[in-house]
């Protein structure tokens, strides 16, 4: 992986954001020798590359979030049945106070890849949203610096007018400088990424943290989902994200975990999500796919993929075939697993269980 230095080393600030967030893309190995030991690893990302070429993302190092967590890089070429081993992608250059975590890859339509992370102070404080950008063969990176204040672990989308549209989440423990409200926001970006502007945040009800994803209805308004328990929450934006009705509970099951929402090219809508568990049993259990042909309102098809317990934090992506790719976490303490799939639309329907691989 080649990166460009001069992005990755020359902090820039953007809006009143007044920490400079320094960190290294793709470092060199003279660079990662005081990188903590995995101890801890888990909340990945996937995307496809083409011609059976899938990245994976996930973050670690250290005995738990806290600083000097990094993001971590592997690769598949060969549709996900054989990966490589773990890489840095992109560390903090002050390990001792500065963390990086929450990554998130995607393709946008110009084929261009995109690699999101926040980058923090202590756990949280002064959060921003940073984004390295690729073009194929996606081996030289670009950086850009602080886009947004905030998290933001789940893909964007592009909406109907080509813009795209970011789920940032904010929370009150973020100490953020910017005079923007807490909760389920919404950054827009009308030229391909050269630069993005707030649009508007739903206030959701009491949570730990947002992690909202959003899906443009057939109707053209916006349908914010985002992390909570016993539902998920859910607000309805009527005006492309500048307003959002009050804050509601949804009538999907929430564990208080991050679940995964997307349109996929056939214009069904899939859901993965934790299911249902008996009382007393671990919560962040029984991952389930649902899948909508009727723009989510309702979820006709049900497959249960993994019922194991401690496996969380759902991501996936859709070849050119049609299939999707699945990646979740397993037991970030302890064996520390990245668990993945593969499966079809027509799978899911004839409720055919797909293999379980661990990396």
């Amino acid at each position: 992986m080649e990166k460009n230095n001069d992005a990755a080393k020359t902090p820039k600030e953007s809006g009143s954001l007044s920490l400079h967030h320094a960190l290294s893309l793709f470092p060199e190995k003279k660079q990662q020798h005081k990188l903590p030991a995995l101890d801890f690893l888990g909340i990945p990302g996937i995307e496809y590359l083409g011609k059976q070429r899938l990245a994976a993302v996930f973050y670690g190092g250290g005995d738990g979030e806290k600083p000097g967590n990094y993001i971590l890089w592997r690769e598949s070429n060969d549709g996900g049945q054989s990966w490589s081993e773990a890489i840095p992608a992109a560390i903090p250059l002050d390990p001792d106070g500065q963390r990086l975590f929450d990554p998130c890859l995607w393709m946008a339509p110009d084929q261009r890849l995109w690699l999101f992370f926040a980058s923090a102070y202590g756990l949280v404080e002064n959060c921003a949203v940073m984004a390295a950008s690729a073009a194929p063969p996606y081996k030289s990176w670009h950086l850009h610096k602080n886009i947004a204040p905030g998290v933001m672990m789940n893909k964007p989308i592009v909406l109907a007018d080509g813009s795209w549209a970011l789920p940032v989440s904010r929370w009150a423990s973020m100490s953020l400088q910017e005079n923007l409200p807490v909760g389920s926001s919404i950054f827009i970006s009308k030229d391909n990424g050269e630069s993005f502007e707030y649009r508007g945040t739903a206030e959701t009800p009491p949570c730990s943290c947002n992690e909202n994803q959003l899906l443009q209805k057939n109707d053209k308004s916006l349908w914010m989902l985002s992390r909570n328990q016993p539902q998920l929450a859910e607000n309805f934006s009527f005006d492309l994200g500048s307003s959002w009705t009050e804050p509601a509970y949804s009538a999907l099951h929430g564990v208080d975990a991050r679940f995964a929402l997307r349109r996929l090219a056939s214009g069904r809508v899939l859901l993965v999500n934790h299911g249902p568990v008996p009382e007393g049993e671990a919560r962040r259990a029984n991952m389930t796919c649902a899948l909508s042909e009727d723009d989510a309102q309702t979820w006709k098809w049900s497959l249960l993929i993994d019922p194991r317990a401690e496996i969380s934090y759902p991501d996936f992506c859709q070849d050119e075939e049609g299939y999707i790719h699945l990646i979740y976490d397993r037991d970030r303490y302890g064996d520390k697993k990245l668990v993945l799939c593969k499966f079809s639309e027509a799978d899911i329907m004839a409720g055919k269980q797909p293999e379980l691989l661990e990396i």
